[in-house]
């Protein structure tokens, strides 16, 4: 996610490092949640979580038990 920025206005928060509750980075974005930014974050696959606001974090939630119900 460094060498390829999802946006031009994502800023590193932690780098990806090995921690003692497991090996992650967080960075933060300043966009619009739009059809395009879901997508972009969808396309990123299981290794990449919202964590924050709430609101987003729900967007992707509703997505992805919607996703899943379509496999049952």
């Amino acid at each position: 996610m460094e060498t390829k920025k999802l946006h031009e206005s994502q800023e590193t928060v932690l780098p990806f490092n090995d921690y003692d509750d497991g090996s992650y980075g967080e960075f933060t974005v300043n966009v619009e949640v739009n059809n395009e930014f879901i997508g972009r974050i969808l396309q990123m696959g299981n290794g990449l979580e919202i964590v924050s606001p709430k609101e987003v974090r729900d967007i992707f939630r509703e997505r992805v038990v919607n996703m899943a119900k379509l496999y049952e």
